[in-house]
């Protein structure tokens, strides 16, 4: 925000006084994610971002190098459909002086399991990989109706 400071000097009772104003960047914020993860199939997700400046300051956000328009709250809620995919970062702005970007968050929404119908499923090993759009990415696989799994070794039946 704006920041005003004046100075006021007196010698043999004459005074004089100086005043200087300038604008002061917001601190970079930081985004952090609920919602997520978001599976391929879609869903709704809430990005918010947070800054320590003081004051009530808007946000810019960013998917990629893009605007994401319409949006100034400290809050970016999306319904992630057909191309959500990406690093999303925002940036604080306080009397027209934007901060820093924030670090990027990265969400994902292409999932995909290769092959897709493995042959040979009465074999004793089948052989599939996960993978993401994203280039970091943790993975959990759960076989049907149970609990994740500990091992890439997972019983057929």
């Amino acid at each position: 925000g704006n920041v005003g400071f004046t100075c006021e000097a007196t010698a043999n009772s004459v005074m004089g006084t100086a005043t200087v104003s300038f604008s002061v960047k917001p601190q970079q914020p930081t985004i952090t994610a609920t919602g997520m993860p978001i599976t391929a199939s879609g869903g709704t997700g809430t990005l918010t971002c947070a800054t320590a400046s003081a004051g009530s300051p808007t946000f810019k956000w960013f998917q990629g190098s893009t605007e994401v328009s319409g949006q100034t709250g400290a809050e970016l809620i999306r319904t992630f459909g057909s191309n959500p995919s990406g690093e999303y970062t925002c940036k604080a702005i306080l009397n027209t002086v934007e901060s820093d970007a924030s670090t990027a968050t990265t969400v994902a929404t292409h999932v995909a399991i290769t092959p897709a119908s493995p042959s040979g499923a009465d074999a004793a090993t089948v052989t599939m990989t996960c993978s993401a759009d994203a280039t970091t990415a943790t993975y959990v696989w759960k076989k049907e109706k149970s609990t994740d799994c500990d091992s890439a070794l997972i019983p057929l039946l």
